[in-house]
């Protein structure tokens, strides 16, 4: 029996956009200035995760958004999304649009938590 490796997050993302389906949902975010990340949220997340690397990016982007709800909520829309949208891949996770300054850093962190619990395939 041959052990299948994972995929890496970049093969992923390739398969979705060939229509295919990957080992499991890849998690999209700042993919171009318009699916980025501001800078308040980054720094959140890096501190998280225990991160030490400069900020080397910022993008003056209006700051529209609001946050969403609690971290549970977060995780069951994503897993909602994923039920929905996910089935014989071409489905990809991301925020809709900028990661914007109030949004919490633990949101985007349950937002990747989810994909990784729930967007294993088969779903």
């Amino acid at each position: 029996m041959k052990l299948q490796m994972p995929m890496t997050s970049r093969e992923r993302v390739l398969t979705v956009i060939n229509h295919e389906q990957p080992d499991r949902i890849p998690v999209v975010i700042g993919a171009n200035n318009a699916t980025g990340i501001k800078m308040k949220p980054y720094q959140g997340i890096k501190d998280l995760a225990g991160i030490q690397a400069p900020d080397k990016y910022i993008y003056a982007w209006p700051e529209l958004g609001l946050p969403f709800g609690s971290v549970a909520e977060v995780r069951e829309e994503v897993r909602r999304v994923m039920q929905i949208l996910g089935p014989g891949g071409g489905c990809m996770i991301g925020p809709v649009h900028t990661v914007m300054n109030d949004v919490p850093p633990q949101n985007i962190l349950a937002m990747v938590d989810a994909v990784e619990e729930f967007g294993h395939y088969p779903l």
